[in-house]
């Protein structure tokens, strides 16, 4: 009985490390993961700003346009037109990205919870 209960101490001993590293390999993937997400979550901060000073800077120049229209002066008011249209440009393009963005770290955020689901 008691070569039994030695057996198998020793048996649970060694399997240890096993399921230790395999344990530690989760972590670290969920670790990982977890990275990706924070540096997804950066980027959308990074293109939300910018879509914030292009948004700025195109009604700077709607009120420019409409003053040069005010003021009769269509060649300056076409310029500022196609200037303002460049920026609407700009502003979605970055909507684009930032919904790239989300879409990304919406999978990073699948994955990892997957992962760590995993970890016995």
């Amino acid at each position: 009985m008691k070569k039994i209960l030695l057996l198998s101490a020793l048996i649970s001993t060694l399997s240890l490390p096993v399921f230790a590293q395999s344990s530690s390999a989760e972590v670290d993937q969920v670790k990982e993961d977890n990275a990706k997400i924070r540096h997804e979550t950066k980027d959308i901060k990074k293109d939300k700003t910018e879509l914030s000073q292009e948004r700025k800077e195109k009604n700077a120049i709607q009120a420019k346009e409409n003053k040069e229209v005010k003021e009769g002066d269509a060649i300056a008011a076409k310029k500022l037109e196609a200037k303002r249209e460049h920026e609407q440009k700009e502003i979605n393009k970055d909507k684009k990205d930032i919904s790239k963005d989300k879409k990304k770290r919406a999978e990073e955020i699948e994955k990892r919870n997957a992962d760590a689901s995993n970890i016995k």
